[in-house]
Formats: structure tokens, C-alpha cells, sequence
């Protein structure tokens, strides 16, 4: 089936790294995945693109393991250099991203090391008592795609209204396809989204 929402103003960029507006937000919500997910009912910590994770006695390094066989909307895999490439995109001073703040502790960002093409290192300058929370909401983004534009300085004009659906992809469980000014914006199922239901059924 379909669903449709209305809304009172139409999204201005569909890229996660620089989307602030409610509507743009809302948009890519749907297309996109966290590390960590936290269910907003419980407010507790749930695995997400990360099957576990642990935590050092001080508080100040978590180890994250990847789920295997996770795919982007495209078909493309997902892994640790996706991660590491994401975190280096928020960290940038240059990107100006909304997370980068959220991702600095103790005055120092945050340090991300590959582990293993599945296992990423990240190292606060201090503890952080909901660190968890810090990987929620932080949309992690497809390297084969960005890196490119990253690499140019030109990431904040990637992923706007006109690029072509087939030149963007997430890890939600939806993908863009259209966009018609001053219509509407449609998205469709992600046939690659790694969730599935209890009878073992892909969702969405």
C-alpha cells in the first residue's frame, strides 16, 4: 500500500550531513541508519547497523561490531569504512555538520579507528555516562557515493532536489525515487533493508 503524509513545506536537501529543517529531516529519517538506535518509548540503547558493542572500565573506548551482510538501498555493501568515512565527514571543520559538536567530548572530538572491515574503535577524552546515545541519530553514510564530492569540498551541494534517485542511497527502510516541486516527495521501499519481521519476513 501507500502512505501519504502532508506536510506544510517541501524538504530543501536530502543529504543527512547538512538537512536541518524539520521537513528535510523527516525525509531522510526515513532513508537512512544509526549505529545504535534509541527507542524513543524505553529511552534505552538498542543494536541497529551494530549487532553489539562494548565499553572499556574507564568509560572511554567502545568497540563496535557491525552486523554482516547489511546493504545500502543500491546493493552496495556496508562496512567498517563506511563508518570510519562518515565519522570523518561529521568531524570535519570544513562540513560545518550539525553532529560534529554532539561527537566532541571533553573539548576533543571523538577518535575512530578501524578494528577489522566489521569492528570500529572509538575513543573519548573522557567519560561520557550516555555515550551510547552518541551514535543514535548519526546517519551513516554510503563512502562509494560521498567520498568523491567530500574529498572536493563540495559535500554540502551533494544529494539536493534534483539529483537522480539512482545517485543516492541509504540504509532505511525506504530509498528516494522522485521528487515533483511543489507536489510531492516518494519514497519506496528499500529491498535491501536488513530488518525483518518475527515470521522472518524483510520489512518494510
Amino acid at each position: 500500500g501507500q502512505r501519504v503524509v502532508h506536510q506544510r513545506a517541501e524538504p530543501k536537501a536530502l543529504n543527512p550531513v547538512t538537512a536541518i529543517d524539520s521537513v528535510s529531516l523527516e525525509v531522510v529519517k526515513c532513508t537512512t541508519a544509526d549505529l545504535i538506535h534509541i527507542n524513543r518509548e524505553t529511552q534505552r540503547a538498542e543494536p541497529a547497523l551494530a549487532s553489539k558493542w562494548t565499553v572499556s572500565p574507564d568509560g572511554r573506548r567502545y568497540t563496535v561490531t557491525l552486523r554482516r551482510g547489511i546493504r545500502f538501498s543500491d546493493g552496495h555493501s556496508f562496512d567498517a569504512d563506511d563508518v570510519m568515512f562518515s565519522f570523518q565527514v561529521y568531524l570535519d571543520d570544513k562540513v560545518r555538520s550539525s553532529q560534529r559538536d554532539l561527537l566532541t567530548i571533553g573539548g576533543q572530538p571523538m577518535g575512530v579507528r578501524k578494528i577489522d572491515p566489521y569492528t570500529v574503535q572509538f575513543d573519548l577524552a573522557e567519560p561520557y555516562a550516555s555515550a551510547e546515545r552518541l551514535f543514535g541519530g548519526v546517519a551513516m553514510l554510503p563512502r562509494h557515493l560521498l567520498e568523491s564530492s567530500f574529498t572536493a569540498g563540495r559535500l554540502a551541494d551533494a544529494w539536493g532536489l534534483a539529483t537522480p534517485a539512482a545517485q543516492m542511497a541509504g540504509l532505511g527502510p525506504f530509498r528516494f525515487k522522485e521528487y515533483v516541486p511543489g507536489e510531492r516527495t516518494v519514497l519506496e521501499r528499500n529491498p535491501h533493508y536488513w530488518k525483518a519481521d518475527r515470521a522472518g519476513n524483510r520489512l518494510p
